[in-house]
This record gives structure tokens, C-alpha cells and sequence, in this order.
């Protein structure tokens, strides 16, 4: 009872939610639906396995091995059952499309820094490129190496 009526009640008001969100757009309507599923889910997943402990100890009194698998798993289950206290907000926050936008973003600048970094290493190493030309070995820099391949292209081009 502990379990069933709380989670009646928040299926019965996400599913109101539910119903009152039919005449948003369809994007949002599907966000919204996303968002409710989670959150029933996430309480359910979080809540069943204290229940099921605690109807295993009632059931079960006389089983000295269910009394220490009850004594190791119990503490668990009430640890994950608190988490979901902590989850709600984490999941409006990750399904907001604001949200992973901007995380997007962030994630995107940081990979665009890193090869940013990491070319500007490459070309201080790489700026001056010993090149072979009938026996002499002479040394060009980078940007004059890129444009004799240019030059060497169109020349190719034309022919």
C-alpha cells in the first residue's frame, strides 16, 4: 500500500498532465509525453525493489538466508529509493531542448578548441617541411608548400 498509492497518484496526475498537453504542437506534445514516461518510470524503477525487500522480510521470517540477503540489500534499495528525489530534476533538466542545446554547444567548443590546440601544435611543428628538388634538399615553410601544390594542381588542371 506504502508503494501502489503513492505511484497511482503520480500516474494519475502525469497522465492529466498528459491529457491537458494534447493541444500543444506535436513536438512539445511528444516532449511532454517523453518527460512524463520518465519521470512514472524512474519512480517506479527506483521505489519496487525497497517494496519487494519489504515484502520479502514479511513473507519470509523463518529463511535465515533471505534474512541476510534482505540485511546486505536493503540499505541499497532504500539508497536507490531516496535517489529518485534527486533524479525528477535531473531528468527536466537533461529533456529540456534549451538544455541540450546549449550542451551541445559546450560540447562542440570544446572539441573545437582542443583541434584548434591541437592544429596549432601541429603546424608550429610542421612549418618548415624539407622538400627534394634534383638532388638539393631545400626547406619551405608550410603556407608556401600549400601554395606550390595549389599552383601544381592548376597546372594539371589546364594541361
Amino acid at each position: 500500500m506504502a508503494f501502489l498509492f503513492p505511484f497511482l497518484v503520480i500516474t494519475a496526475s502525469y497522465v492529466t498532465i498528459g491529457v491537458r498537453t494534447r493541444r500543444l504542437q506535436s513536438a512539445r506534445k511528444q516532449r511532454s509525453r517523453q518527460i512524463i514516461i520518465s519521470v512514472i518510470l524512474a519512480f517506479f524503477l527506483c521505489w519496487l525493489p525497497s517494496h519487494v525487500f519489504k515484502l520479502l522480510y514479511v513473507f519470509t521470517p523463518g529463511n535465515p538466508q533471505m534474512k541476510v540477503i534482505i540485511k546486505l540489500g536493503f540499505p541499497l534499495t532504500v539508497s536507490l529509493a531516496s535517489l529518485n528525489s534527486c533524479l525528477n530534476p535531473i531528468l527536466y533538466v537533461f529533456m529540456c531542448d534549451e538544455f541540450q542545446k546549449k550542451l551541445k554547444q559546450s560540447i562542440f567548443l570544446v572539441f573545437e578548441s582542443a583541434l584548434a590546440e591541437d592544429r596549432d601544435t601541429s603546424q608550429k611543428s610542421d612549418s618548415a617541411v624539407p622538400v627534394q628538388s634534383s638532388g638539393t634538399v631545400t626547406s619551405l615553410t608550410l603556407e608556401e608548400s600549400r601554395v606550390d601544390a595549389t599552383e601544381e594542381r592548376e597546372a594539371l588542371s589546364t594541361e
